[in-house]
Order: C-alpha cells, then structure tokens, then sequence
C-alpha cells in the first residue's frame, strides 16, 4: 500500500526531505529505501546548486568593454611593461618553474606567491601572467603534489560562493579581469615605472583569518564553507584593487577540483 509524503525544507540548504505522515491505521518506519532517496535528493540538489564561472575574457555578450581592455593591454605591453615585470620577477622563482615559463614564449609573468594551496603540504604556487597571444590576463596555480600546471576557469574551474550570500557585495567580472582592468586603470603611471606594479601585493597564499590586509568582520562570507576550514587551511586571496584594499578569497575543494570564491571585500582603507 502507498504512503503518503510530504516534502520539508531543512534550514540551511533548502533539501528535500522526505519523512512519512502518522496515520490512524499506519506509521511507516524509515528504510533503506528511503535513507537512500533521502540521500540521492540530498546530492542532486548539491550538484544542482553548483555554479561555474566562465572567465569575463571568455563572455562574447560583452565584446565591446572587453576588446577595449585588451587593446589596453596590447598597447601597455608594446611598451615592455610586461617585459620589465616579467624580468624582475622570472629570476627569483625556483629552476623549475624559470624553465616552464622559457617554455611558454607567450606568457609574460607578472606576480608569483607560494604556500600549501592544495592542503597537500607541499610548496604550491599561483602566477598572475599575461598572456601575449590573447592579450589577456591570465591566473595559473602550481600543483607541487601533481607537479602540475592549471588555469583558472579553463583548466580548472572556479565556483562564485558569494552570489547567494546575502551581504550586499559584487564585483564586476572575473578575478582575471579584473586584475586586468586595475592594470589599465594604472596604464599611464606603469609605462613610465613598470617596476613600480611589483610595489603592491597582487596575490597570496596563507590562512585569510590571520592576514594583516583582511577585515574579516566587515567582508563577505560564502556560506558554502566553514569558518574552520579557512582558519585551518591556506587559501589564494588575490588584490582587486591596487588603490583599495580589495580581496577576493578562494579555497581548493578537493573533493570536486574546483576553487571556491569564498570571501570578498570592497571598501577604502
């Protein structure tokens, strides 16, 4: 005989929960069965929620901002702005990573940081390059575990854990651009100093709880990861803003090899 279901919202994830409703002749006990349905509606409502960024660079419905910005930076590195960056910074990296970029004529390396990104323990590393071929800026994390190169939002993917969360924050674009719009914003200042970009930190590896640039009250938080985890493991926090003190924070899940945008803040000093 059929029972009857009905449906329930737990508090946080909006899941839908299915329990049985006492009657006068019948009380149907959980079951395997509906331990299992539980469980499978519990991991379509995940996958479901998940969301991936496309890189801005990569949005054709917004083809005129974005070809302006790369004309931008095609001028700014035919002036060897990038060229400069690239030989202050290309010098101080390990052998390892000096030779990958001899291998890639195209990239021209802008900011490198280093830390255990990846909770592997390892000496992890996340480059900020432009990319000379499609004059954009492009964020390339190290895997020391896997000794493995990737990109961001191409190689791998990228999660916005801040669209739903409620505390009134947004951003225009993606993390690659808008590093690249705050590298136009400062065109005419970086062709006539081009060392003066390394002056500011760009991006970097360490628990966000404990960095000196964090406001940790004031800023946003996803709801997608505990604070427990962001105090014990390291995450990538990269600079918005060289004017502002503006952060984006993201977090490796190693359960699904994505990055998530966890923490965000956009206000002055």
């Amino acid at each position: 005989m059929l029972s009857f279901y009905r449906r329930k919202e737990l508090h946080h994830w909006k899941i839908p929960y299915i329990y049985p409703i006492k009657t006068k002749h019948t009380v149907m006990k959980r079951s395997v069965i509906t331990l299992f349905i539980e469980m499978f509606a519990i991991m379509l409502c995940l996958s479901q929620n998940l969301k991936t960024e496309s890189s801005t660079f990569d949005n054709l419905s917004d083809e005129k901002h974005i070809t302006r910005t790369k004309n931008d930076l095609k001028e700014i590195s035919g002036k060897n702005v990038f060229t400069t960056i690239h030989q202050k910074v290309n010098p101080s990296l390990p052998p390892i990573h000096q030779a990958y970029f001899k291998s890639k004529p195209n990239y021209r390396l802008l900011y490198a940081a280093h830390g255990d990104l990846f909770q592997n323990k390892k000496q992890d590393y996340a480059f900020v390059v432009y990319d000379k071929e499609h004059n954009r800026i492009s964020i390339l994390v190290y895997n020391d575990g896997r000794h493995q190169y990737a990109e961001l939002y191409r190689d791998i993917k990228v999660e916005n854990g801040l669209e739903n969360a409620d505390c009134n924050y947004s951003s225009f674009g993606t993390l690659d651009y808008q590093i690249a719009h705050d590298i136009v914003y400062q065109k005419v200042y970086l062709e006539k100093k081009p060392g003066s970009y390394l002056v500011n930190t760009i991006c970097k590896i360490t628990p966000l709880t404990r960095d000196k640039d964090i406001a940790f009250k004031e800023g946003c938080k996803s709801r997608k990861i505990s604070r427990e985890l962001f105090q014990k493991y390291c995450s990538l926090l990269i600079s918005t803003s060289t004017t502002y003190n503006n952060w984006e924070g993201l977090m490796y899940d190693k359960t699904r090899n994505v990055f998530i945008i966890f923490y965000g803040q956009a206000f002055a000093d």
